[in-house]
């Protein structure tokens, strides 16, 4: 079997040590030929990782990008939907404040005033108290305990007590609910800001019927609930 001499391209016979051509001897040409075909293939083994290295690292960026734009776009969705979320709940609750008409509550024993449609039940300052949702703002409807019906001598009580607890401004002024002699008690609570105001009716059966209340927001806005007061609902 002959072979082809690696530098030369000549015929060797099978056997021979060199080459008749150009008298190379073929160990060591095979040699050479052997490393040359050993480096070209490390070469090429090089080459691919190189290229394999590129593709996974190009891979991982696009990856990257991908599921940074995925949560950018999750997060946005969020934030869409949380904004739709807060302003239908409060245009609900507008919409609810303003579908709340004002109501008249009490009982039979104690009479009934109007309070607005958005105020609630608050039992915690008593059987008959509402107010707003932040309590800012409260009334309450009850009775004295005693059953004389002298409202100049129940509101003395309760002035003695708002000097006690040294409310400013404190008043007292005679006047008419719905026909009704009254006196209204009045002062303002320096240490928590609000207006305190109370009345006391003689309805002519005993005891005497009282409205308290206490208001950090303008009083104005209030007064129409001991004006509405009445026995009968």
């Amino acid at each position: 079997m002959k072979m082809k001499c690696p530098y030369c391209n000549s015929d060797i016979p099978e056997g021979s040590k060199k080459c008749s051509n150009c008298t190379a001897p073929q160990e060591e040409k095979k040699n050479n030929y052997n490393y040359v075909e050993t480096k070209n293939t490390i070469n090429k083994k090089k080459k691919k990782h190189i290229i394999k290295s590129i593709i996974i690292f190009i891979f991982f960026v696009v990856a990257i990008v991908s599921l940074f734009i995925s949560v950018s776009s999750i997060l946005e969705d969020n934030k869409k939907l949380n904004n739709e979320t807060n302003n239908n709940q409060e245009e609900q609750d507008n919409n609810e404040d303003l579908s709340l008409a004002d109501r008249y509550v009490g009982s039979e024993s104690l009479g009934y005033i109007l309070i607005p449609g958005n105020w609630i039940k608050l039992n915690e300052y008593g059987s008959y108290a509402y107010g707003d949702k932040d309590g800012l703002n409260i009334v309450s409807l009850m009775s004295s305990k005693t059953t004389n019906g002298d409202i100049s001598s129940e509101s003395s009580k309760y002035k003695k007590t708002f000097e006690e607890k040294e409310y400013a401004n404190i008043a007292l002024y005679l006047m008419k609910i719905n026909d009704y002699s009254a006196i209204q008690l009045s002062g303002y609570d320096q240490n928590n800001q609000a207006s305190i105001y109370a009345w006391f009716i003689n309805t002519g059966d005993n005891p005497v019927k009282i409205i308290m209340m206490t208001l950090k927001d303008d009083v104005n806005n209030y007064m129409f609930i001991p004006d509405s007061y009445k026995l009968e609902k």
